[in-house]
């Protein structure tokens, strides 16, 4: 089955669609270029910035910068084209102006590193994995399983999106550190059932040390 990625940005919601879709609205790797500069480019302190991928993630990108220890990038599959952790780390959470804040979502195989953070959460607190020093503004990414792991869909869309909408299913705010473990439950027990009992473990990167007991703002 061949799965059209679709894209999510916003603070105002900039929407791409299948290979069904307009031309200049369908996750070709330029629009989605465009769409992550539109995102990002008027960003000001105290803005809350959004960035959702569903598709194909790969992890079998020959890595060209030297920053990857096994030698190869994680990546997104557009359309058309691919595009690399790097890309999003260099483009997207560099481009974060201090005082704001995006939560990314990627619901995609082999998606643990798709932006390269220097931060992973272990389970009870963020570890410094990367030595890339810390981005100017807040940046908080969940991605769907590890590099090495497949992620599940369900009828309603991939496994972490739908997880995502049941845990925030209201506009109260819930903590960080809450939301990351209500969806990990959720994943982790039904994504196995979804997919021939293959494990899969939603990883959670930050560009800083993050208080996981502060509200996620979306």
């Amino acid at each position: 089955t061949v799965v059209s990625p679709h894209v999510l940005c916003g603070i105002n919601a900039e929407y791409m669609g299948t290979d069904h879709s307009p031309k200049k609205e369908q996750p070709t790797v330029r629009n989605i270029k465009r769409a992550i500069l539109w995102l990002t480019k008027d960003a000001q302190p105290g803005d809350s910035l959004f960035f959702h991928f569903s598709g194909h993630g790969v992890t079998n990108i020959i890595d060209s910068s030297g920053d990857e220890s096994d030698g190869y990038d994680e990546a997104v599959l557009a359309l058309d084209g691919a595009i690399v952790d790097d890309y999003f780390h260099n483009h997207l959470c560099e481009n974060v102006p201090a005082g704001a804040q995006l939560v990314a979502v990627f619901d995609c195989c082999h998606s643990g590193t798709s932006m390269d953070m220097p931060y992973m959460f272990d389970g009870n607190a963020f570890q410094r994995t990367e030595l890339r020093g810390d981005d100017a503004g807040i940046v908080v990414c969940f991605s769907a399983a590890k590099d090495v792991q497949v992620a599940a869909d369900t009828r309603r869309g991939g496994m972490l999106t739908d997880a995502f909408h049941r845990v925030l299913n209201s506009y109260q705010p819930k903590p960080l550190g809450e939301v990351y473990r209500q969806i990990t439950q959720i994943v982790s027990t039904e994504g196995p059932r979804l997919n021939d009992g293959q494990p899969q473990i939603v990883e959670l990167a930050s560009s800083h040390n993050v208080n996981l007991g502060s509200p996620l703002v979306i």
